[in-house]
């Protein structure tokens, strides 16, 4: 029978990405037993009551102190309160109130060739420059086969950085690919969105250099790449 701290660990590393296989190789255990512990993690974790759960509320406000890192959580309630949870009943705790929330599985799969596919994406991120946090926005250029990664970060982000920005990704990666995913942002729409999206002039011009065209919107529905659900690509000529 596999221990309780054993199946929180299963769960606590799939939840880090990690395959079963490599789950399988650091927990010694079997890929079956893997896959039903992480079908039903509710039954693979029977009912119990730990002491620990008086601090709840603490705990709550904790993690959104520390943003979600249970890590975090488990240093800061020993070192400003005094109390020490083992890491593995912190977060059974966690599961448990859900205060953290469970990752939805992604619905299926992409398979992608060399050169068919890359992604471009911008968000906010708060970054430090020299000893104080600033908002700047990380762009990024994926491709998706070999999910080889070019990323930088501007004080701001219009048509004229992601010309820039594009043209040294493209430069980085040694060519482009024959479909470039990007989100549905005013950046490279002009007007409009989904089917009805108009696409920005120079930005077309801007393709055109690269000898690719701007397509409509993508039918692909790419949530883990596209967060915002909608994208429009670069399809080659």
């Amino acid at each position: 029978m596999i221990r309780q701290s054993k199946k929180d660990a299963i769960l606590e590393l799939k939840n880090t990405g990690m395959s079963l296989r490599k789950i399988a190789r650091t927990l010694k255990v079997s890929r079956n037993t893997i896959t039903k512990i992480l079908k039903d993690p509710d039954e693979a974790a029977p009912h119990r009551e730990s002491r620990h759960e008086e601090h709840v509320p603490l705990i709550r406000d904790l993690f959104k102190e520390c943003k979600g890192n249970a890590v975090r959580v488990a240093e800061e309630l020993e070192s400003r309160h005094q109390i020490t949870i083992p890491y593995q009943s912190l977060t059974w705790i966690m599961r448990k109130h859900e205060i953290r929330k469970r990752k939805k599985r992604r619905a299926g799969q992409y398979h992608f060739k060399p050169g068919q596919e890359m992604q471009h994406d911008t968000s906010p991120h708060q970054v430090t420059i020299d000893g104080k946090k600033v908002s700047a926005q990380c762009a990024s250029l994926t491709l998706a086969f070999s999910r080889k990664l070019f990323i930088q970060y501007y004080p701001r982000f219009t048509r004229f950085e992601c010309k820039v920005f594009l043209s040294k990704a493209f430069d980085f990666m040694d060519g482009v690919c024959s479909r470039c995913i990007v989100d549905n942002t005013s950046v490279i729409v002009a007007g409009g969105t989904g089917p009805d999206a108009l696409i920005a002039p120079e930005m077309k011009y801007f393709a055109d250099m690269y000898q690719t065209r701007v397509c409509g919107p993508c039918r692909r529905r790419c949530q883990s790449k596209c967060p915002r659900g909608k994208a429009f690509s670069f399809c080659g000529k």
